[in-house]
């Protein structure tokens, strides 16, 4: 390379070129980081969600089969001692 040519794209080499390099790097290296780090610790987050709305769906199913049952019983204790629950 000449020492006239280089004068010519030195400054660009130096200025713009190099900050479009950088900025590629930095973009890689912020790529590289969420698709090793943050897309996998997102992953195990929903996998905990997940397990705990199962756990949420099982506790309120046992509830409301609990809440069923004290009806039932309730309206069978009513019902054997001479109170209707329907008009007659």
């Amino acid at each position: 390379m000449s020492p006239e040519m280089l004068e010519v794209v030195g400054p660009f080499l130096a200025g713009p070129a190099a900050a479009v390099f950088i900025m590629l790097m930095v973009l890689a290296a912020v790529y590289k980081l969420i698709v090793s780090h943050f897309i996998p610790m997102m992953a195990a987050g929903m996998e905990r969600h997940l397990v705990a709305l199962d756990r949420l769906v099982d506790q309120n199913r046992e509830d409301h089969m609990a809440m069923i049952s004290q009806i039932k019983d309730l309206e069978r204790s009513v019902t054997n001692h001479g109170v209707r629950t329907h008009a007659s």
